[in-house]
This record gives C-alpha cells, sequence and structure tokens, in this order.
C-alpha cells in the first residue's frame, strides 16, 4: 500500500480516518528531521578529512568542506524550522481547493482523508540520501493518487489544483517586474 496508493482507495482495508494532521505533521518533522541529520552527518564526515587520513593522505581529492557543511547546518536548521509551516501550507491550500471545487468530506467519510493522504509521502524521508527526491516523486503519486480516486476529481482539476500555485507566482512575479520596470522608466522622464 506504501507503493500503490490507489489501491488504498479501492480496497477498504486500511483505516487511515482516525488519522489527524497533527499527527502526520509531527511523524512527517521527526522524519524530515532524521532525513537532514543523516544527510548533515554524510556531509560532516566527508568534510572531515578522516578519508585522507585513512588512506595515508592520497585520496583522489582534497575535501575541504568547511563552508559547505557551515552552510548546510544553517540551511538544515532553518528547513528543521520551517518545515511544519510549510506542511500547513499545503494542508489548507489543498483544503481550500477541494473546498471550491465543490468535493465536502461528508460524502469521502469512508476513505481516508485525501488531503492528509499526500503527507504519507512523508515517511520516504527515511531513505538515506535520496530520501528526499522519494518522497517528492511518491507525493506527487500520492496528491495525484489521492485527488482522483479519494476526492473524485477529474484530470483538469487535478491539474488546476497543482499548476494554480505556479501561475500565481509567475503572475506575481511578471508583476512586480513591470511595477519595477515602470517605477525606473517614471524616475528616468
Amino acid at each position: 500500500y506504501v507503493f500503490s496508493p490507489k489501491k488504498v482507495y479501492q480496497e477498504n482495508v486500511f483505516n487511515l480516518n482516525k488519522t489527524s494532521f497533527p499527527e502526520i505533521l509531527i511523524s512527517g518533522w521527526l522524519c524530515f528531521s532524521f532525513y537532514g541529520f543523516i544527510n548533515l552527518s554524510l556531509i560532516s564526515f566527508l568534510g572531515s578529512g578522516i578519508l585522507n587520513t585513512v588512506f595515508g593522505g592520497d585520496f583522489l581529492v582534497n575535501l575541504s568542506l568547511d563552508f559547505v557543511v557551515r552552510y548546510n547546518v544553517i540551511v538544515y536548521l532553518i528547513s528543521i524550522l520551517f518545515f511544519p509551516l510549510s506542511r500547513a501550507l499545503l494542508y489548507f491550500y489543498l483544503s481550500f481547493s477541494l473546498n471550491v471545487l465543490g468535493v465536502s468530506n461528508k460524502k469521502l467519510s469512508i476513505y481516508p482523508n485525501p488531503v492528509l493522504h499526500v503527507f504519507y509521502a512523508d515517511f520516504f524521508y527515511l531513505v538515506p540520501i535520496i530520501g528526499g527526491t522519494c518522497r517528492f516523486f511518491a507525493a506527487l503519486i500520492y496528491l495525484f493518487q489521492s485527488l482522483r480516486y479519494g476526492s473524485r476529481l477529474k484530470t483538469r482539476e487535478i491539474a488546476f489544483i497543482l499548476f494554480l500555485p505556479f501561475i500565481l507566482v509567475f503572475c506575481m512575479g511578471l508583476s512586480f517586474f513591470m511595477m519595477i520596470v515602470f517605477l525606473v522608466n517614471s524616475l528616468g522622464s
């Protein structure tokens, strides 16, 4: 069922209705913390120079990664702090999108909540090194399957939900660029 989320909606085997958003958020946060800790440990190990002493200083590359290690520690700590915020934004965006499209939770009471189902992909963070990539692709699959089979949405509606944030960011960026051009043009005249 982890690798085939469609089965969750075809077979009523799992009882995922009892999970709540805070439970899934905390478990995903722990998985992400583990993923970041493992990656940070690997980068620290490679940057420590231990490999050069093991190979008698004849290692192929002299890895002096002090800046990279410090940079990754800062990025790791900031991402740990903002992980719940990003997941909460995604949760509220998906809930809002389903409400706009007219999908109510009353019709979906026999299935797992499709909004929460996408967060089960956070468990792929437990895969060392490539966990982030695995989680990204699993989240896309889970999101599509949960919206398609859990919410009974059509492909166009799913595409609307997926591409709306990118369209909004593009429009805001374009309007910001046009505002800067207008401002520079008005100051130059």
